[in-house]
């Protein structure tokens, strides 16, 4: 049996749901190698001292390598340290626009001034979106380009019922219920002040629960707020297990997601984001606030006025039936990428 040839995998964030889709994609072909110390790597675009010793770990880890790599774009601060290898470059964040709005300008500088030589020495670049992509190009002339969407694989459905699934959550069968999967930086990038405000303006005209899922612990909350947020038909869950979120979606009537007003919209829709294409598996109706428009969902601005208007015709049916997509679509395209890489 010929040996698989190695590549090694540098990510800031190697257990975000991107890079776990496409090292299993890559192990099916290629033997995937990441540096057994970014296993334990801290939060994206963290300052720590932690996250800028994993950078200065993932050049070394990188440095004189002569297998082909992938690089995360986020991991731009490393590339002084590579020497001139072979690597695709994933581009899956507007890094200088996302540090900028993170109040890290400082840290924006120094990716615009790398971004150009980072992009222009890959071999092939991939991007989620064509505005990401377009992105990437203002730095400097694209090599061979691919978009590998972010969506969920076909195992992340599951055939189950709204009936059921609400059963298995013990949520009555006769209740109006919202849902938005959240992530960490609910404050600062996922709109969960825009969201617990628009809810107080939906629920004048509806009689309706909002259902938040995801880690409550980095807010500023009480156990006391929390229980007010319940009685006003907020419900905060906790951070779930991904295995589970399948059945939350299945028992929701409609699907939300927002950004924090002022975040860049034109980078972030259903292509873009894993949380949308989620819902979209399970043909949910969508509404989101501060991502582009999209003929999958309802699009709003990020204010309350417009984002409670938007879900209150969400509800009444408005909402268009998205198309589902799944990971699987995009292995053809992946495979491409890394031949291009492993010809170079």
């Amino acid at each position: 049996m010929a040996r698989k040839e190695e590549i090694l995998f540098l990510s800031h964030n190697v257990r975000h749901q991107r890079c776990h889709y496409l090292i299993s994609t890559l192990n099916q072909e290629h033997q995937v190698v990441i540096p057994s110390r970014i296993a334990k790597t801290s939060s994206r675009l963290s300052l720590s001292a932690g996250s800028a010793s994993n950078m200065l770990y993932l050049g070394l880890s990188a440095f004189g390598q002569q297998r082909p790599m992938h690089l995360d774009g986020i991991d731009v601060f490393i590339h002084p340290f590579m020497r001139n290898g072979k690597y695709l470059h994933d581009y899956h964040v507007p890094l200088v626009d996302e540090l900028r709005w993170l109040g890290l300008d400082a840290m924006a500088a120094i990716a615009y001034a790398l971004l150009p030589d980072s992009i222009s020495k890959a071999n092939v670049v991939i991007a989620p979106n064509v505005e990401m992509l377009a992105d990437a190009a203002k730095y400097t002339k694209l090599p061979e380009y691919y978009i590998i969407p972010n969506y969920p694989p076909k195992s992340f459905h599951r055939d189950i019922k709204k009936e059921e699934a609400r059963a298995s959550l013990g949520i009555p069968a006769s209740e109006t219920m919202a849902l938005f999967v959240g992530g960490a930086r609910l404050e600062s990038i996922y709109g969960i002040h825009l969201l617990i405000k628009t809810w107080k303006e939906v629920t004048r005209k509806r009689d309706a629960k909002l259902y938040v899922v995801g880690p409550k612990n980095q807010l500023p909350f009480t156990p006391d707020i929390y229980t007010k947020l319940k009685r006003k038909g907020i419900i905060f869950t906790g951070k779930r297990v991904h295995t589970q979120i399948p059945i939350w979606i299945a028992a929701a009537d409609l699907c939300l997601s927002q950004r924090t007003p002022g975040f860049p919209v034109r980078f972030y829709n259903i292509h873009d984001s894993l949380k949308l294409s989620e819902y979209a598996l399970f043909e949910k109706p969508i509404v989101a606030a501060g991502y582009s428009e999209h003929p999958d969902y309802i699009s709003s601005k990020t204010d309350v006025e417009s984002y409670s208007d938007a879900i209150l015709r969400g509800f009444d049916g408005e909402a268009p039936k998205p198309t589902p997509h799944t990971w699987e679509e995009n292995i053809p395209k992946i495979k491409k990428a890394y031949e291009t890489l492993a010809n170079s």
